[in-house]
C-alpha cells in the first residue's frame, strides 16, 4: 500500500504520512516536487519498457542518495506516478542547505544511463515551497511546490531549481479567493449536486451522474470550470467528492425507498479520495446509512489514476467490485491509453 510497485520507492501515501507526523510533531520541512524533462521521447522512441527501465534506474540512484545522507539533510524520496518523483527534506538550516541538497539530487542525474547499449541522459525540474513558511495548508504547499517546478520547466533555461515565491501565482488573487470560497461553501455546506440522467444504447433511464456543484456565500453558483481545477489543486477534492457522495446517496435512497427505484446513481471519484485510507470504510458507512444498495452504485474514476497510483487505487477499485458496486472509466485516452492499464 505504501510501496510504488515499478520502482520500489515509497508512493504518494507513504509521504503523506510522513507528512502528517511532521505537522503533529512541529517540523519545519521543504516539499520538492520533480518532473523528469522530455521523458515522453524516450517512451516515444524506445518503447514504455525501456521508459520504466530507465525510471527504475534513476529511482535506485535517487533512494541510494536519500539513505546515504549525502546531501546533507535528511530526505525522503516518493515516486508521485508516471515521470514524477516528491522529495521531503528536513533537518536543514537555511535555504542554502536545501539548494545545496536538491542540487545533489540533480548532479545523480549527470551520470549517462546505459541500457540496451544505448545511452540515456536525464535532467528533471525541480520546484519547492517550505512548511511552514510558504503555507501551513499542505495542499496549498504541494500546489506551490508544483507551480514553481511547472515554472522553472516552462523557462526551458539551463536552471532546473526553483523555489515557490507569491509572484509566480497567476491571478494569484482570484486563485486564493475561490480558494477561500470552497473553504467556506464546506464549512456552511453549500456544496451541492446536480443529477444528469444517463441513458443505455436502448434509450432507456440506466441511472444518473451526480455533479458537484457550488454557491459562494452570497448564494452566486460558481461554474465547475471555476472551483473544481482549484480545489484539486490545493488538496480540497477529495472534501468535495465526500459531501457530494454523501448527500446525493442520501437522496437517492429516499427515491429507492419511496419509489423503488432500480437505476444507477454514478459519483466521481478523485485519485487522492480513492487512496485514502479509510475511503473503504466511508462507502461502507454512507451506504448503510443512507440505504442504497452497493448494486445501484457506480463510481467513476479518470484513466490517469490507473496511472499515477496504479497499486492503492487498483486494489481499492477490486475491494469496490466485491462489494457488488460498478466501475466507469472517464477519458479514456486523453493520458497513457494503455490497454494493459484497461485490462488491470
Amino acid at each position: 500500500a505504501v510501496t510504488d510497485a515499478l520502482t520500489g520507492l515509497p508512493n504518494r501515501l507513504a509521504g503523506d504520512k510522513l507528512i502528517k507526523k511532521l505537522i503533529k510533531q512541529n517540523e519545519k520541512f521543504v516539499i520538492v516536487m520533480i518532473d523528469l524533462n522530455n521523458f515522453k521521447n524516450i517512451n516515444d522512441t524506445m518503447g514504455h519498457n525501456t521508459g520504466n527501465e530507465v525510471l527504475k534506474e534513476i529511482a535506485t540512484r535517487w533512494k541510494y542518495a536519500a539513505d546515504s545522507g549525502l546531501s546533507g539533510t535528511h530526505d525522503f524520496i516518493t515516486r508521485q506516478g508516471g515521470d514524477e518523483f516528491n522529495l521531503i527534506i528536513r533537518n536543514y538550516k537555511s535555504d542554502d542547505d536545501v539548494l545545496k541538497a536538491i542540487k545533489y539530487y540533480e548532479s545523480i542525474l549527470e551520470t549517462k544511463i546505459i541500457l540496451k547499449d544505448f545511452d540515456f541522459f536525464a535532467t528533471a525540474s525541480f520546484g519547492y515551497a517550505e512548511y511552514p513558511a510558504d503555507s501551513d495548508y499542505v495542499d496549498t504547499l504541494f500546489s506551490y511546490a508544483d507551480m514553481a517546478m511547472y515554472e522553472i520547466k516552462r523557462a526551458n533555461s539551463s536552471a532546473h531549481i526553483l523555489r515557490f515565491s507569491p509572484d509566480l501565482i497567476t491571478n494569484g488573487e482570484q486563485r486564493i479567493k475561490i480558494e477561500r470560497k470552497i473553504r467556506t461553501a464546506l464549512e456552511t455546506d453549500n456544496i451541492f449536486f446536480n443529477l444528469q440522467p444517463q441513458f443505455d444504447m436502448n434509450h432507456q433511464l440506466r441511472g444518473f451522474e451526480a455533479l458537484a456543484r457550488m454557491k459562494d456565500e452570497d448564494g452566486k453558483v460558481l461554474s465547475p470550470g471555476e472551483f473544481i481545477p482549484i480545489a484539486e489543486a490545493v488538496g480540497l477534492i477529495d472534501k468535495i467528492d465526500s459531501r457530494v457522495f454523501d448527500t446525493s446517496t442520501k437522496f437517492f435512497g429516499k427515491l429507492i425507498k419511496e419509489t423503488g427505484l432500480e437505476a444507477i446513481l454514478c459519483v466521481n471519484v478523485s485519485v487522492r479520495h480513492l487512496i485514502k485510507e479509510d475511503f473503504l470504510d466511508e462507502v461502507r458507512s454512507v451506504l448503510k446509512k443512507n440505504h442504497v444498495p452497493p448494486s445501484q452504485l457506480e463510481v467513476e474514476i479518470t484513466e490517469t489514476i490507473l496511472i499515477d497510483s496504479e497499486g492503492p487505487a487498483i486494489t481499492n477499485l477490486n475491494e469496490l467490485k466485491k462489494m457488488g458496486i460498478r466501475i466507469a472509466i472517464d477519458d479514456f485516452g486523453t493520458g497513457y491509453s494503455s490497454l494493459s492499464y484497461l485490462n488491470k
